[in-house]
């Protein structure tokens, strides 16, 4: 839960969304490691953080979209 929060002190405080996509990474990684911790215990929370973790795929395609709208200058082409 703390490193869950800890993604908005850069997105939300600091206003530095490269800084909040590139945080994702060791997110998905800790995400992943409690999935698979888990999955021992109890299938219920197995198979609702499975659920939040596909939705994290949205929030790292919404979170770049944030990050390549926000850039200073013209907008890319791309």
């Amino acid at each position: 839960m703390l490193a869950n929060a800890g993604a908005n002190i850069p997105q939300f405080r600091l206003r530095r969304l490269d800084i909040a996509f590139f945080y994702l990474f060791p997110y998905w990684v800790l995400l992943a490691a409690f999935v698979w911790r888990i999955c021992y215990f109890d299938l219920v929370s197995t198979v609702l953080f499975t659920i939040y973790a596909a939705y994290q795929l949205y929030a790292a395609a919404w979170a770049w979209t944030l990050w390549r709208l926000n850039q200073p200058g013209p907008p890319s082409a791309a």
